[in-house]
């Protein structure tokens, strides 16, 4: 069957007339005859101007523009939170509950939920102050956004007591504009929460954000933090409440070398807010300072597993949890630590798989899920000699070169020097020639980001921006990975040392651990153990240091060494190579049997296994919601039942009305064939009234979807509970009935050419 879409346009909206909307009609119509199997559902919007002269555009809601923004769901009051004691003056007693998870989840640093439940409170309780000032709290390293939203709170102080307004004017303070630099602000906030203190010595918040901005203070290079006052307020924290996830704070202030003096806090930080993710992370940050790899990595695996169990629950993307993506990277890492190569592999793989969106989470993005996928993709196997899984990726659908600047060079680099270790001299030469005629990548800026440089005014150029464009341009990113590759040519021809060694020197980025191998085969015993002194000790860095003691013939210390190894090797997976080696090794020195140590059981609570009941370890895409409409004929439809087997793309507009729902469907109609060519549908659902009609040369009847009582707009999310009104969404759903990607806002995702190339990476899995 064919379904073609028409956009109505009643009135003029934002520069669309009626008569511009007809003649787009006429020129779409024969387009879409041609497109088999798409199935477009459109609400075709029958009013008036007057009728609607007075009310609103569509999702633009009564409410002040401070109070507008993601989240867009009511909040629920969720256990494990946080015990938090904070009253306000609230005439709806729900308003505290979910004031007092906000500050629980503020603490847990989840920004995005605390924003919610104190939109919660504000939903419940239009004139409570103190719901606009958590609203500015969950955002305050968006300053701007935050002191719109602090003089709100200000605003509406009237019925306030005096606590909450000392706790306001703190706000309004620390927001201030007169209060410019990162000094000023965190010494105003300290003296205001210690005046707070001063006047409420019972109030355990006011002392709890004070050890918080004591930290931030710390870490911003504030001069003149009073150490002493804050251990004291530690102290008289967790003498009132013992379980205040104030241990967060306590974990943070001795994350460094006096690292030993935050164990107090390691095995009550975690069920002090049980549902918070970050709270089961943070002990990683001590146990990994003291070696304690096997209990960082669980606290990182127990971390991972509550953040999916709430992605679950809250249907949101990955990369909108503040820390998701740093949670994950500090899980690899730990794994690593451990020699658990299988298990981090597998993760960087999920990670890779978690949707993308031009918003959040991009390879461009540092910090993304993204960016750490491809990082590790390539160095867990360089860095556990697993050559042929490096050489495995090649043609693989994980392998996504040319997605940002820099991959398509550690592409060939790593695949160079897997060849190298292989002994394929010929495939070696294949990826430096590759290498050599990849065009210059400077400082990781991708090609749009480049162009966009190139437009932006001097005025507004940001300083790296300025590097960018400066006459001495940063040094080409492929130059250390093509000096490494020459030098492993080198090497295979058997040049002098010293020429090997120059190349090495030129590329100034190589691991320590591949470069104490080179070291090694060069014979430069003295250097590797140079090199070794400077490795940790995880499984491998403890095997390259024995590695290179043997080479330098010192049989006492590499005994030593490897009596560290039997117990930091006993979780390493059997088959790498370092243990393999290790193992045999270990038979030469007479040991039989098992020559690794079980793992010992340290600290309070074994931790061994993390509870599978604490949620799923990796991410997984979440189960369409039912999709049943009726069409203008009265027929009704379940569209995942008519797309079983067949991928489609799911719109919500909101009607003629919206000039940017117009704007939309033109995008995506423009490539409307390239996802057909993808095997991709297309089904548009929209907001208002429908009617029958027919084609302007009447070949074609129209079948037009819409769901005016928004059943299905709520059920897909499509709707901002605090404002009352549907939300634009776009989905892509895959043959299974799963959700692959989302975007849900107030302006409808419009950019069709990302979501196809997207959907075509996606598919793949």
């Amino acid at each position: 069957m064919n379904y073609c879409a028409v956009v109505g346009l009643t009135r003029r909206s934002e520069g669309y007339p009626v008569s511009f909307v007809k003649w787009r009609v006429r020129q779409l119509m024969p387009k879409l005859r041609l497109v088999r199997g798409v199935v477009f559902h459109v609400s075709l919007a029958v009013c008036t101007v007057g009728a609607l002269a007075d009310d609103p555009l569509p999702n633009h809601g009564s409410h002040q523009g401070t109070f507008r923004g993601v989240p867009y769901e009511a909040a629920v009051l969720t256990p494990g939170t946080g015990r938090v004691h904070f009253p306000i003056s609230s005439a709806d007693p729900r308003a505290q509950k979910f004031f007092e998870q906000g500050v629980g989840l503020l603490h847990g640093f989840g920004y995005f939920e605390a924003e919610r439940s104190f939109k919660q409170v504000i939903l419940l309780d239009r004139n409570c102050a103190m719901g606009y000032w958590g609203c500015a709290m969950a955002n305050w390293s968006n300053v701007d956004r935050a002191r719109s939203l602090i003089a709100e709170a200000a605003r509406r102080q009237d019925g306030a007591t005096e606590r909450e307004k000392a706790w306001i004017q703190a706000g309004v303070a620390y927001f201030s504009r007169d209060a410019s630099t990162k000094r000023e602000r965190w010494t105003i906030l300290l003296d205001d929460l210690e005046e707070i203190s001063r006047h409420h010595p019972e109030d355990l918040e006011a002392k709890a954000f004070y050890v918080w901005a004591a930290w931030r203070a710390r870490e911003d290079r504030v001069q003149g933090v009073n150490t002493k006052r804050v251990e004291q307020r530690f102290a008289e924290i967790f003498e009132a409440e013992p379980e205040h996830p104030a241990h967060h704070y306590f974990i943070h202030w001795w994350d460094g070398p006096q690292a030993a003096r935050g164990l107090p806090s390691v095995d009550v930080c975690g069920p002090s807010a049980a549902a918070i993710a970050h709270m089961w992370h943070m002990p990683g940050h001590i146990f990994t300072r003291l070696n304690r790899y096997a209990e960082a990595a669980w606290h990182q695996e127990a971390a991972t597993r509550v953040d999916h169990a709430w992605l679950l629950k809250s249907r949101i993307l990955p990369d909108q949890i503040h820390n998701y993506a740093h949670n994950s990277d500090w899980l690899i890492r730990s794994l690593v630590r451990l020699g658990r190569a299988g298990e981090a592999m597998t993760i960087a793989r999920n990670l890779i798989e978690i949707p993308r969106h031009p918003s959040y989470n991009t390879p461009q993005r540092d910090r993304s899920t993204s960016a750490y996928g491809q990082k590790y993709l390539w160095e867990i196997p360089l860095q556990f000699e697993l050559w042929d899984d490096v050489l495995a990726l090649e043609g693989s659908p994980y392998l996504d070169a040319g997605a940002v600047s820099g991959v398509s060079v550690e592409r060939w680099r790593a695949l160079g020097v897997a060849a190298f270790f292989k002994g394929d001299e010929s495939r070696l030469r294949q990826c430096l020639a590759r290498l050599q005629d990849q065009p210059p990548a400077t400082s990781g800026a991708t090609e749009g980001s480049r162009s966009q440089v190139a437009k932006a005014p001097a005025a507004a150029a940001t300083k790296r921006r300025k590097t960018a464009l400066s006459e001495d341009p940063p040094e080409d990113r492929a130059a250390p990975a093509i000096a490494e590759l020459r030098a492993l040519v080198a090497m295979n021809e058997q040049q002098d040392a010293k020429v090997v060694l120059d190349l090495l020197g030129r590329s100034n980025d190589i691991p320590k651990e591949r470069l104490l191998r080179y070291h090694l085969l060069l014979e430069e015993t003295s250097q590797a153990l140079v090199l070794s002194k400077q490795l940790d000790d995880d499984v491998i860095g403890l095997h390259l240091k024995l590695e290179a003691v043997l080479a330098f013939q010192q049989q006492g210390e590499a005994k030593v060494l490897f009596e560290k190894l039997r117990h930091s090797a006993a979780m390493a997976d059997e088959n790498l190579p370092a243990i393999r080696r290790l193992e045999s090794l270990a038979g030469d020195w007479g040991m039989s049997g098992n020559w690794r140590i079980a793992p010992g059981v340290e600290g309070t609570r074994k931790r061994q296994q993390v509870p599978e009941s604490m949620g799923p370890l990796y991410w997984k895409p979440a189960s369409a919601a039912h999709l049943r409409l009726t069409d203008a004929l009265g027929k009704p439809v379940d569209i995942l039942e008519e797309h079983a087997g067949r991928p489609f793309v799911l719109i919500f507009h909101l009607g003629s009305d919206c000039a940017h729902c117009v704007e939309q469907l033109q995008g995506f109609t423009a490539v409307l064939e390239e996802y057909q060519k993808l095997g991709v549908d297309l089904v548009v659902v929209g907001s208002q009234p429908s009617l029958k009609a027919e084609s302007p040369d009447k070949a074609t009847t129209m079948t037009l979807f819409t769901d005016p009582g928004l059943e299905q707009f709520k059920a897909w999310r499509c709707f901002d509970d605090f404002e009352n009104q549907p939300l634009h969404g776009t989905f892509l759903v895959d043959g299974k009935g799963n959700v692959r990607w989302w975007d849900v806002g107030r302006k409808p995702f419009s950019n069709a050419r990302f979501l196809l190339e997207e959907g075509r990476r996606l598919l793949r899995w």
